[in-house]
């Protein structure tokens, strides 16, 4: 197990039961108040970086650069 991966498991756990379902309040960018479930927040963190892994791979063809190797979540379970 990755240390990074490790360190969220433990977090996770110390939730205890329901904690992924927690709702938590917070400000957004423009300022208003507002409310997401903990496991939502979770879910759109992951969504959001490989939104951004697409980007960097699609600006580095763009300039003729090779892109990186796969990054597949499906290949990544298959090389462990």
């Amino acid at each position: 197990m990755l240390k990074t991966e490790g360190e969220v498991r433990g977090y996770l756990e110390s939730l205890g039961d329901g904690g992924v379902d927690r709702v938590i309040a917070y400000r957004t960018l423009t300022g208003e108040n507002a409310t997401s479930v903990f496991w939502h927040m979770l879910q759109h963190m992951v969504n959001h970086g490989s939104y951004h892994r697409g980007q960097l791979t699609t600006m580095l063809r763009q300039l003729g650069l090779k892109a990186p190797e796969s990054m597949d979540l499906i290949r990544f379970y298959r090389t462990r």
